[in-house]
């Protein structure tokens, strides 16, 4: 279900379409577009209670409901989270650019930031994933640090947050981005100096820097060098490594990332912060669902997919929705240029 496959369509917020969901409509937009929302779980409810009937067809997204059509009405309901921000970045650079890709079609603020770095910028190459790359990526999981301290334990905890981390560490990236083919396989390394260090990822066991812990496995360059800098690894702790066979220059994305900040200011760090996220799409997934009022036939059901398959069960309402979610690992595209610029968080 998506905003570019209906031509009649309207926006409203979500409470005036809790009000007309309870409402007998004779005439109908095809879809309704919910302003700033990310979830549409509490519609749906309102829906299925109203007209005694359960949906049919519904989506999720990391574990929010993002569309749904209402039981009886032929009606599809789309969330839009940040509409007026969306569209207003996808207005102007169509008016600007003349590209039918920014044209708005309720796209997400990771697709946006793509959008202008392919067509404004310059598409970069992406990696194939060997089998040796997959494993790591599995075996090793990687995510950015949360950090959170209180003075003593009768205070609140207090998150840390470092401004425009990821936005600058993609910008000022000084080491050559790497671009792994579906050949690269890991190898034993004897490195006796800096330069043996190519665009790549370098097997070490856990080691300290300064508060964070790193855990043991593979990393990029630009953290195996900071920690060699730094004295927390010595060339002897590289005992493995998977050089890739390609790489880009590590400037690459100075320019999207300067002129975005400039154009859209704090809407552009917000565009840059997706655009790495959108990077880390490292699975294709699929999903079987259904809703029921039983929480026992739920519970139950999910038990059965429980052991082999990631499930998630979700209440909307007073009604539970399972989700039965099969993921396959892609075998190629932007995973390790995500990968470096969250280890480039680390040194922070």
């Amino acid at each position: 279900m998506s905003y570019k496959d209906f031509d009649d369509f309207e926006v409203k917020r979500i409470q005036d379409v809790l009000f007309d969901i309870t409402q007998e409509e004779t005439e109908l937009k095809e879809c309704v577009i919910v302003k700033d929302v990310d979830d549409l779980s509490s519609l749906a409810a309102a829906a299925m209670t109203t007209s005694g009937h359960m949906l049919e067809r519904y989506t999720f997204r990391d574990g929010d409901m993002t569309a749904f059509q209402h039981p009886t009405r032929n009606q599809i309901y789309l969330a839009a989270p940040e509409y007026d921000m969306r569209k207003s970045i996808c207005d102007k650079r169509e008016k600007r650019y003349k590209l039918a890709d920014d044209r708005f079609v309720n796209q997400s603020i990771a697709k946006i930031g793509r959008t202008t770095l392919d067509n404004t910028h310059g598409k970069i190459p992406s990696s194939s994933y060997s089998p040796d790359l997959q494993m790591i990526f599995e075996t090793y999981p990687e995510s950015p640090v949360r950090w959170c301290s209180a003075p003593d334990k009768s205070m609140r905890h207090t998150s840390t947050d470092i401004s425009k981390c990821y936005p600058t560490a993609l910008r000022d990236n000084v080491e050559w981005w790497p671009v792994f083919s579906f050949f690269d396989c890991i190898k034993p390394l004897v490195i006796k100096s800096v330069d043996q260090i190519k665009p790549g990822l370098y097997y070490t066991e856990a080691f300290s820097c300064y508060k964070v812990k790193i855990q043991r496995g593979f990393h990029f360059v630009p953290l195996i060098k900071y920690a060699l800098n730094e004295g927390f690894i010595t060339l002897s702790d590289i005992t493995y490594g998977i050089v890739a066979s390609g790489s880009f220059r590590a400037n690459a994305f100075k320019k999207f990332v300067d002129e975005t900040m400039t154009e859209y200011g704090k809407d552009g760090k917000h565009i840059v912060n997706h655009t790495i996220g959108g990077f880390g799409s490292l699975y294709h997934k699929s999903e079987k669902a259904g809703i029921t009022t039983d929480i026992l036939t739920a519970v139950a059901t999910r038990n059965l997919y429980a052991a082999d398959k990631d499930t998630k069960l979700t209440p909307v309402g007073n009604f539970f929705a399972l989700r039965v979610i099969d993921k396959v690992m892609k075998d190629g595209g932007d995973y390790p240029i995500f990968r470096s610029v969250i280890e480039m968080g680390w040194r922070e």
